[in-house]
């Protein structure tokens, strides 16, 4: 899965469990261009962490929709969980995107659909002109997918559910945020110590 196999990098992870009173639109940590989508219907059982903490598989069975791409050091991965009357997860570059839909296989409790943005004649990015040339500075490879900038909004909960969030980063990697803590949007989670040259904060 890694990108960079040069021993300086690693690979971390992240969970922000949004209730039904926080904000329910997600943006994008960082300048990334999004390759592959994968939407796997399930179930929209409770991701509220005392419900999650009794039920680990919560995330292995509901709903979900993935997004892989790279940023500027290496791979990321986006994955946005649906939950109990939370099925409805919008992409805003993504119209064909349709969730909250009816099981076509229910005894094998999911269904797996796969959209390959490498293949789409154009690509939007919600960003003004400036961002998004800065954005494709970051990403080398940003006509091969779609770009979105660093804090442009990806999409939307129809209420509140689950943001995973992959990726990967030089092994100097610091987070900003211990678990329990409250996010907002624009806060940044992350960064990587300054060297020479600069400071990259997610």
């Amino acid at each position: 899965m890694k990108r960079n196999q040069d021993g300086k990098s690693k690979v971390f992870q992240a969970i922000f469990y949004l209730s039904p009173g926080d904000y329910h639109r997600f943006h994008c940590p960082a300048d990334v261009t999004f390759k592959r989508r994968n939407h796997i219907t399930g179930y929209l059982d409770p991701v509220k962490p005392s419900y999650v903490k009794n039920r680990p598989d919560v995330y292995q069975k509901n709903e979900r929709v993935a997004l892989f791409g790279e940023w500027e050091h290496g791979f990321l991965t986006y994955v946005c969980v649906g939950a109990l009357n939370v099925g409805s997860i919008e992409f805003n570059f993504d119209k064909k995107l349709k969730t909250n839909e009816k099981l076509h296989n229910p005894k094998e409790g999911k269904n797996i659909s796969v959209f390959d943005y490498t293949k789409m004649a154009s690509f939007d990015i919600f960003a003004p002109v400036l961002q998004k040339q800065e954005a494709a500075k970051n990403c080398p490879e940003s006509e091969k997918g779609v770009l979105i900038a660093k804090g442009e909004e990806v999409g939307r909960f129809n209420l509140g559910s689950t943001i995973i969030l992959i990726f990967e980063a030089p092994e100097d990697f610091l987070w900003n945020v211990k678990p329990g803590d409250k996010v907002r949007y624009g806060q940044s989670i992350g960064y990587i110590p300054p060297d020479e040259n600069n400071q990259v904060a997610c």
